[in-house]
């Protein structure tokens, strides 16, 4: 039987109940999606550490009000307290940027892990709030875990990373948070994945 990496989620101090529930529904989800949920286990990481974290990654940001996702993630993952073999889902209350962007909602690293920050769906009303986050939090893992595949080459767009094209979670989401809520309400009233994407993700534990 083939072990797949645990899948070990850290909140960030400020995150409340229900957005933290609506990550881990999400992360359970793909991994339903995936077909391997027996074999994923999904464990909460200590409030402590992740604190520490969160500290280092401000020192080490260009800018004063926002701290950097890249940043952040490389702290968590390198920590030598971590099982060898993970992936890393980081949940933050603050704004976080990656490069030259302005702010992003969440960064992923395929194979390694993704921060999600809330901080940009606050000004919605529950349980809006935590549909969007719900939303975001499986587009993110659904990087984590191989979308959009490189092989893939119909319905794809490159914009910024790899993104489906189709009428699917996994597509891009510029404006925020009008972009998610759209992608929420399809999700909520369709599926949350499209055919081609459900593949991708399934093919990316067979490997």
């Amino acid at each position: 039987m083939q072990i797949i990496k645990p899948v070990i989620v850290g909140v960030h101090e400020g995150v409340t109940i229900f957005e933290r529930r609506a990550v881990l529904a999400a992360i359970r989800e793909m991994v339903r999606r995936a077909s391997m949920g027996r074999h994923v286990r999904v464990v909460l990481a200590p409030d402590a550490p992740i604190e520490k974290y969160v500290e280092k990654a401000r020192r080490e940001s260009e800018r004063s009000r926002q701290f950097s996702a890249f940043a952040l993630l490389k702290n968590v993952h390198d920590e030598p307290w971590m099982p060898r073999l993970h992936y890393d889902v980081v949940v933050v209350r603050d704004d976080v940027y990656a490069g030259s962007c302005h702010f992003v909602v969440g960064l992923s690293v395929r194979g390694v892990g993704s921060v999600i920050s809330v901080a940009r769906f606050r000004e919605l009303a529950s349980p809006q709030r935590e549909e969007c986050i719900k939303t975001v939090a499986m587009h993110e893992i659904g990087h984590v875990f191989g979308l959009i595949s490189r092989r893939r080459r119909a319905a794809v767009d490159v914009r910024l990373g790899r993104h489906c094209a189709n009428r699917c979670i996994m597509r891009q989401g510029l404006r925020v948070p009008d972009d998610w809520i759209a992608m929420t309400n399809d999700r909520l009233h369709g599926d949350a994945l499209c055919a081609r994407c459900v593949c991708d993700l399934r093919e990316f534990f067979e490997n």
